[in-house]
């Protein structure tokens, strides 16, 4: 939201509030001054009125009074953030007054930072008297990186005073941290007495974040020998003696890298706008407000950029940009817009998408080891929208294969779009891995049905209370006290959703067993024993196990599954979200069974399909049909004419039920049993309307019946010779 919108709703806010106020606590502000209105704010705060308070912090708000004369009489009162935290407390409303005049000083603030009359002020009064001296350093140092502009118009104006380029090169270097910015980029001036100013400032400083900038004048510009040691120095103070020998582009990266990552040394204030600085030619820089969410997005981006013009082969700066454009993409609050995106300037998914594979992999290996889904999910779609099988299975230059790993990665839309993606690739040879394809899809399939419970735990009093309190939170049990049995009653069942163990067998063997099979790598665990230092640690390291307790209770087994289903799902889906993903899974199934896939079972995902059968939501239950009608087994085609068959079915999808049932015939033959086939013959000669009966016409014609079978057909006709 922007400050004049933030502004605009505190006031409708703060009308609304003052409407509703009893008569006793209107406050008029005709004859009242606002540092008068501001007293009395402060005094019943101070007294505990919160009605009063409130009264005239409304009036306060609605004086006229400009944000900067609020913040003036704010700044000048002692303890206000004390004041106002109090304040806060006394009630609901009060908080929203509260927080409306917070936002005002706020906006005082900006505005008398950045207000150029008090700043060009200030400038000129460097060279008065001592408390003059004092007062304008003062006030350029609240100005901070707003001031630099003016300062260096000023240092660079030949009308200004030796005297005052002075006081301005002396007070260069008190700007800190905050001037560190403004004064880099300006470095690219032609002037080479600025240049030397500003490298000497920059070195007094001593913030890291200046070297790219110092390095890339050192290295690329005609230096007089005096500038030149100006600027080692400055590096050196900046970023000790490496920082000469390292590559120019290298410095970039590391730099753009540590924007990217957040470091604490290099995030904007926490006011929702933060500047963006650029050299706008001679000695000129300007700023860019934009929103603060996006500030290390940006200048990622503009160092990733800068690696690039310094060494245009540093790849992996290439991969950095990416990943920054796409992330500030999701970084933008909602409404606002990125002021330094061009007009007419692509989305990010274009850019990742015109930049091939290897890229995108690389992208996606950071997303994974930053554990941040909305980078991962835009890289795992270009992948699937351009790369062949050979490149969704790229190895990156650290070894790893990243979409690979996102079949396990804690959030399940990055999962089950990458196992979609691999899966719709139709490979042609077998990867590591390649396991979890059809695990994850099978998971994408279980979510719209009835989930499942592995329960492995030998003390059989504490395994009835386990399957209890798993049934009353609707899981079906799956359950045995020998880990390896479970684990391949797991398997035929098509996977699980859920697994409990206890303290025996040994809860670090089990889940070391799970694990090392794929289809159980990313299941949460749920370990019902006394919490331990040691269970705690196997927990914390496997990172999807979560420790219970020694009590079976409803509550105790929910809190506990509450947590651990966070640890591997990642944000809540929707119903439909389920529905959706269910059906592209379903999708991914056919197309591999139509493809004559070879390197995936698809039999491991009937069960799956079978239940999906049952769910409420047609688009799921059509999807499922035709996914079993590829494969070869009589278990698909007797599920599929269960569906035929369901009489509280919507008619179009039990028409798609029995085309589905047509097809498996023809690609597999009839392995249907006799009932099931008096059951399409019912259909046929019955009274349903008349699709449905030509459904079941072409069904029952692709099961190639013999003529004792297919008589009642013929019957029907009876008094038609």
């Amino acid at each position: 939201m922007t400050t004049h919108h933030r502004r605009t709703a505190a006031k409708i806010i703060l009308t609304t509030m003052l409407l509703s106020l009893p008569a006793v606590a209107q406050v008029s502000t005709t004859d009242e001054g606002l540092a008068e209105l501001w007293s009395d704010f402060v005094h019943y705060i101070k007294i505990a009125r919160p009605d009063l308070a409130g009264s005239y912090g409304k009036a306060i708000q609605s004086s006229g009074a400009t944000p900067e004369d609020i913040y003036s009489v704010a700044v000048n009162t002692p303890d206000v953030e004390l004041l106002l935290g109090r304040a806060e407390n006394m009630s609901p409303e009060m908080a929203d007054i509260v927080r409306s005049v917070r936002l005002t000083i706020e906006d005082g603030y900006q505005a008398m930072r950045a207000n150029p009359v008090g700043i060009a002020d200030a400038i000129d009064r460097l060279v008065g008297s001592a408390r003059a001296r004092v007062n304008a350093t003062n006030r350029l140092l609240q100005s901070g990186e707003y001031a630099v502009p003016q300062l260096l118009l000023t240092l660079t104006d030949p009308a200004t005073t030796p005297q005052l380029r002075t006081a301005i090169i002396e007070f260069l270097p008190k700007l800190g941290k905050d001037g560190v910015r403004p004064l880099a980029v300006a470095l690219q001036t032609e002037d080479p007495e600025l240049q030397e100013i500003l490298a000497r400032a920059l070195g007094e400083i001593g913030y890291p974040h200046s070297v790219p900038r110092l390095r890339e004048v050192l290295d690329t510009r005609e230096l007089l020998p005096r500038t030149r040691e100006t600027f080692e120095r400055a590096i050196v103070a900046c970023g000790g003696e490496s920082a000469l020998k390292k590559p120019l582009a290298e410095l970039c990266y590391d730099l753009a890298s540590s924007y990217y990552d957040l470091k604490a040394s290099l995030l904007p204030s926490e006011l929702p706008m933060s500047n963006v600085w650029y050299f706008t030619g001679e000695t000129d820089v300007k700023f860019v407000p934009v929103p603060s969410q996006i500030f290390c997005d940006i200048y990622a981006m503009r160092m990733s950029r800068l690696t690039l013009k310094h060494d245009p082969d540093f790849y992996p700066a290439v991969s950095l940009w990416l990943a920054a454009n796409i992330r500030k993409e999701a970084d933008l609050p909602e409404g606002q817009t990125d002021p330094t995106r061009g007009a007419d300037q692509p989305a990010a998914a274009y850019y990742i998408r015109a930049s091939g594979a290897r890229y995108a992999q690389e992208v996606l290996q950071r997303a994974l080891e930053d554990h941040d889904s909305r980078v991962a999910i835009p890289a795992i779609e270009a992948l699937a929208d351009t790369a062949g099988t050979e490149s969704l299975l790229l190895t990156t230059n650290a070894g790893a294969q990243p979409l690979v790993q996102a079949l396990t990665y804690p959030d399940r839309r990055v999962r089950y779009l990458a196992a979609v993606s691999l899966a719709n690739a139709l490979p042609q040879a077998g990867f590591e891995g390649d396991d979890l394809v059809m695990t994850v899809l099978n998971e994408a399939l279980r979510q719209t049905g009835q989930k499942t419970a592995l329960i492995i735990v030998e003390d059989e009093l504490k395994r009835n209370q386990l399957k209890d309190v798993a049934r009353g939170a609707n899981y079906e049990i799956i359950d045995n006290v020998d880990p390896a049995k479970a684990i391949v009653a797991g398997y035929e069942s098509g996977g699980v959703d859920l697994v409990i163990i206890s303290s025996d067998p040994t809860p670090g063997e089990v889940v070391s067993m799970l694990r090392r099979e794929e289809a159980f790598a990313t299941v949460p665990i749920i370990i019902a024993a006394m919490n331990n230092d040691s269970l705690r640690t196997l927990a914390k390291l496997d990172g999807r196990t979560v420790v219970m307790g020694e009590e079976v209770s409803e509550g105790a087994f929910g809190e506990a599954l509450g947590k651990a289903v966070t640890l591997t799902t990642g944000t809540p889906m929707t119903r439909i979200d389920r529905d959706i993903w269910a059906v592209r899974a379903a999708q991914s199934v056919r197309k591999l069974g139509l493809a004559g896939n070879r390197v995936f079972d698809l039999e491991r995902s009937r069960s799956m399909l079978a239940n999906a059968l049952m769910v409420e939501t047609d688009d799921v239950r059509v999807a499922a049909a035709e996914a079993l009608a590829v494969l070869s087994s009589a278990e698909a085609q007797q599920a599929i004419i269960a569906l035929a068959d369901d009489k509280f079915a919507d008619e179009l999808v039990r028409i798609s039920a029995l085309k589905a049932l047509a097809e498996s015939a023809r690609r597999h033959g009839n392995q249907l049993e006799t009932a099931h086939v008096e059951t399409i013959l019912s259909l046929v000669t019955g009274n349903d309307p008349q699709p449905l009966r030509e459904a079941a016409a072409q069904a029952l014609g692709s099961l190639d019946l013999p003529s004792d079978q297919i008589k009642p057909l013929i019957l029907m006709t009876e008094g038609h010779d």
